[in-house]
């Protein structure tokens, strides 16, 4: 991971919690400072790089202690409760972005490999899982790696309670309608034949029933 990377998760955990807070935008620049002061008295950040500026004058630049860099890439503790717990969340958010990130531009760009990578980021996100399972869907030869996703999808939203299993089936139909638009966007540009798109628009509609059915029962629990 680069330095930059580093210094955005401490950055993005520290501001996180003045977020919370309800702090108005005129506090924004003295949050910064603080973070960053915090960051160095805890020895989350260091000040031992200089970056010259004009001539033989330096800016000191405030980067990833060393103590940060083993927390983050071996999961050490750095001996201060309140920096691990810092970095920790600072992780947590910088992979959570970094996963939606590859999200998006796996629907943007329809490359499956992107949900494949933001799977491996957050494994336990049962929305993505889902996503991977109805771009499978628009091939008739991947109806059975779809269906294994969409249950993966649905071990984790059941481990979660019902509330998160109706969230699973709801993301699920979502992603469906998209990737059925795709197809009917194919079958008008001849990119598909009119046997393939009806034959997985059946396929469709059969899980379509069964989700609406699972939702009406969840919601009689």
């Amino acid at each position: 991971m680069r330095k930059y990377n580093k210094l955005k998760i401490i950055f993005l955990s520290l501001l996180m919690i003045f977020i919370l807070s309800g702090c108005s935008q005129s506090d924004w620049s003295d949050l910064a400072d603080f973070a960053k002061e915090w960051a160095l008295e805890h020895e989350v950040l260091t000040c031992k790089t200089k970056v010259p500026i004009f001539g033989e004058i330096t800016l000191p630049i405030p980067i990833p202690s060393d103590k940060t860099n083993k927390r983050l890439e071996q999961g050490a503790s750095t001996g201060d409760p309140d920096a691990d717990a810092v970095i920790d969340a600072g992780s947590v958010v910088y992979n959570f972005s970094q996963a939606e990130k590859l999200s998006k531009e796996a629907k943007d760009k329809k490359d499956i490999t992107k949900v494949d990578q933001a799977i491996k980021i957050r494994p336990n996100e049962f929305r993505y899982y889902n996503q991977k399972g109805a771009m499978l869907f628009n091939d008739i030869n991947q109806i059975d790696k779809a269906m294994e996703n969409f249950e993966k999808a649905d071990k984790i939203a059941r481990s979660y309670g019902t509330a998160y299993e109706v969230r699973n089936l709801e993301s699920r139909i979502g992603y469906l309608r998209k990737q059925m638009d795709i197809l009917e966007d194919q079958l008008s540009k001849k990119l598909i034949s009119q046997l393939t798109y009806d034959q997985l628009s059946s396929k469709y509609e059969d899980l379509r029933d069964d989700i609406y059915s699972r939702l009406n029962d969840l919601e009689q629990d």
